[in-house]
């Protein structure tokens, strides 16, 4: 379980795990902690890919700890099922897949390596959109905690994580057709005001899920809502529309700074189609 909560919980927020061969016992400790992540990893279909530094007391650190790590790692897969064979790429790539490893010794100008690490790790952060504030680092690390308790098999996902207090609603495919569905001729301005729409409930100001690349968040959101409206609507590509249309409304609000909702009203007072509906129980500006 310990091992489990290095790799789970608390990867997705490290820009770098140190590891302290010392502190381990020796290195076959660090192989041994290493091969148990990856076991716990490829089950989960290797969510993460962490960065590793692997401090020793040698001025001329183990340059073979991957090749180490790699025969354990291979011994386990063979433990796990023997008729299955795994040649040495496959290996390979599955530690790729997991972990950058580097070696270090615990001497000379480590500081400004470590330091050259974590610059180069925050810039990865910062285009993945997870450069988290403290309250969103607080609020997302308490919820990889409570899902860990609760499904420890379950891989954690901040998009989904940053929802938590605030779920997107199952009856939004339903909600999605009812818009759709009356209307003859869908137009790009119609698909312009559903991504807009998706776009407003995506993105509200003051949380941190305005930083996820759009791209992450509709896949993640709404295209299962929107393969589901799909074949009941007049319109054979709607998904695909509405990804493309949400992606450049999102980024166009984030590089003006606009207001969604402001953005969002415009549309809809721009298309007449949308203006004319009446649905029983859906709301044209919010869906």
């Amino acid at each position: 379980i310990a091992y489990n909560i290095y790799s789970d919980v608390l990867s997705p927020f490290s820009d770098l795990v140190l590891l302290f061969v010392p502190d381990f016992g020796g290195i076959s400790h660090v192989v041994k902690f290493l091969t148990s992540w990856l076991m716990n990893a490829m089950a989960k279909g290797f969510p993460v890919c962490s960065r590793i530094i692997i401090l020793h007391q040698d001025a001329h650190p183990h340059e073979d700890t991957r090749s180490c790590v790699t025969a354990s790692f291979a011994s386990q897969l063979k433990t796990l099922d023997p008729t299955k064979a795994y040649s040495s790429w496959d290996v390979e790539r599955m530690i790729s897949r997991c972990f950058q490893i580097n070696n270090f010794a615990l001497q000379g100008d480590l500081r400004r390596k470590i330091a050259s690490e974590v610059a180069n790790a925050y810039c990865i952060r910062v285009s993945r959109g997870h450069d988290f504030e403290a309250k969103h680092m607080k609020a997302l690390l308490q919820t990889a905690i409570r899902q860990f308790s609760q499904q420890p098999s379950a891989v954690f996902d901040a998009v989904f994580a940053s929802r938590a207090r605030y779920p997107l609603p199952k009856s939004l495919p339903r909600h999605l057709t009812s818009l759709l569905r009356p209307i003859q001729d869908i137009s790009s301005s119609e698909i312009g005001a559903v991504a807009s729409a998706l776009v407003l409930d995506a993105f509200p100001p003051d949380m941190h899920c305005k930083c996820f690349p759009p791209e992450s968040v509709f896949e993640r959101l709404y295209e299962g809502a929107l393969n589901e409206c799909e074949s009941s609507v007049n319109y054979g590509r709607l998904t695909a529309a509405v990804r493309r249309s949400f992606v450049n409304v999102a980024m166009e609000n984030r590089r003006l700074g606009l207001d969604p909702a402001q953005t969002h009203l415009a549309r809809l007072q721009g298309s007449k189609k949308l203006a004319a509906l009446r649905p029983i129980d859906t709301c044209s500006f919010c869906i």
